[in-house]
């Protein structure tokens, strides 16, 4: 095979694998577990009995991360886990705290154009709190919310100055 060819089987086996990531996952599990198993095996490490549940528990493994997703509720015990309603809530738990994140350094900004008293000098002392809230906001990767709240308060400072 040239190089062309290896390269395009690359890309091609890197986007299945992008594609399917949980039943990669699982396989790659399975495929751990069962290794060690055999390894295990061979060395006289394990008698048969230890290496039938090894093998088992890493099939078991692989089987439920390839079936995550689907899992709505996870019985042990007689005790119930309801996972896709978990699932929900936590997503919108976290929708909701990048909104509350987006509106608390909407307030910051808002914040630093208050006037702290006195303006020393040739500059005003709320320049630099200013930038560095919106270096904290890049840092964040909030920048693209922000950016209209940014430039309309980066021209009041500059008229002001």
């Amino acid at each position: 095979m040239n190089q062309k060819t290896e390269k395009g089987l690359w890309a091609k086996l890197i986007q299945l694998i992008s594609q399917h990531k949980r039943e990669t996952a699982a396989l790659v599990a399975f495929l751990l577990g069962a290794v060690l198993a055999i390894v295990l095996l061979v060395n006289g490490q394990l008698e048969g009995g230890a290496f039938v549940s090894l093998f088992g528990l890493s099939l078991l493994a692989g089987v439920v991360i390839a079936l995550w997703g689907s899992f709505s509720e996870l019985k042990i015990f007689g005790s119930s886990i309801r996972l896709k309603e978990l699932t929900g809530e936590a997503e919108r738990a976290i929708q909701s705290l990048e909104k509350g994140r987006v509106t608390v350094y909407r307030q910051i900004l808002t914040l630093t154009m208050r006037q702290h008293g006195v303006i020393s000098g040739y500059y005003d002392k709320r320049i630099p709190e200013f930038f560095l809230v919106v270096d904290e906001i890049k840092q964040q990767g909030l920048f693209a919310e922000l950016s209209s709240q940014v430039d309309e308060l980066a021209g009041q400072l500059l008229n002001q100055q």
